[in-house]
């Protein structure tokens, strides 16, 4: 018979794992982006140089970009109103192909599992959990996703992530946050044999970013959220990933919503029996933002969510 007090001393081992990748896979990054500054630096020195000689100071120039800022940041609350909450149409015309791939889920797990093999809650996810990572020099950073651990209801998390830039020039002022929110899934198989799991993913929020200096092109954003999955009994197979939404760039000024239903399949993995199948369904968010005033969000939270729905192993 399955072992609860296994599962979650696997998980908690398999989370520790995952966590320390995060953190190993962020410290990279965090380099790459110090050494950038470092080589920026002399640039943005030089610029400074160059507008001091024109007569023109940074307060000029901050002045100027705040201008334009408060125009667009009221322009864009009163647009974040009107994109918040899932569109009831939207819900509905899903809610009907989450219903049709349960048919086949069931089917699926009927026929294609032995005797005495299980889905830890039928199917739904058993455990919650997630990070947050920052990198900031004097913006905003922030981020958050919801953990209830062991209660998850109706398979749903709500991640979020902002960053906003501070200082006149790009170059050297880089602020950035990456969140990751993960449903844990368990499989119990009875009998050795190849799985290789697939989730039904939701995704349903919404997106701004913000970057316009109308000067020479020194300042940045970027949005990016991708989900992805894993299968792990003695060894992880390799992660698989869908991009959901990727935007960046100087002069921008753009906010939607993000409405999407994607079926994602981790790679094959070699299982036998007496001992869970782990499979982690991760979404991952992360905003980055270079010189004052540009701004970075994306949000799943309230009337809206990400959601993991087993359909096969």
């Amino acid at each position: 018979m399955f072992d609860i007090e296994l599962l979650k001393k696997q998980i908690e081992a398999a989370e520790a794992k995952l966590r320390g990748e995060a953190d190993a896979e962020y410290a990279t990054e965090e380099s790459a982006t110090v050494r950038r500054i470092e080589i920026c630096r002399a640039k943005e020195e030089e610029i400074g140089k160059l507008l001091k000689s024109s007569g023109i100071s940074n307060d000029m120039v901050n002045r100027a970009e705040r201008e334009v800022e408060d125009e667009s940041t009221e322009a864009l609350e009163k647009a974040q109103k009107k994109l918040e909450g899932t569109p009831e149409e939207i819900l509905l015309e899903e809610n009907e192909q989450v219903q049709s791939m349960e048919l086949l889920r069931m089917s699926s797990i009927a026929t294609g599992a032995s005797a005495g093999s299980h889905w830890c809650g039928g199917g739904n996810p058993y455990y919650c959990c997630g990070s947050i990572n920052k990198h900031n020099e004097g913006g905003i950073t922030e981020g958050g996703y919801s953990c209830p651990k062991y209660a998850i209801s109706g398979n749903k998390m709500y991640p979020w992530a902002y960053a906003r830039g501070d200082g006149s020039l790009g170059w050297t002022d880089d602020n950035d946050v990456t969140v990751s929110n993960t449903l844990w899934f368990a499989y119990w198989p009875t009998a050795y044999s190849v799985v290789r799991p697939a989730a039904l993913v939701s995704i349903h929020g919404w997106y701004s970013i913000y970057s316009n200096d109308k000067w020479w092109n020194h300042k940045w954003a970027k949005i990016r959220i991708d989900v992805g999955i894993d299968v792990s009994q003695n060894y992880w197979a390799g992660a698989t990933w869908i991009n959901i939404k990727d935007r960046s760039r100087d002069n921008i000024n753009e906010n939607g919503r993000i409405d999407r239903l994607v079926t994602i399949v981790a790679n094959p993995l070699a299982v036998g029996p007496g001992k869970w199948v782990l499979i982690p369904v991760t979404a991952r968010l992360r905003v980055e933002t270079e010189g004052g005033g540009t701004h970075g969000r994306l949000q799943f939270t309230g009337a809206d969510f990400i959601s993991a729905s087993m359909l096969w192993i």
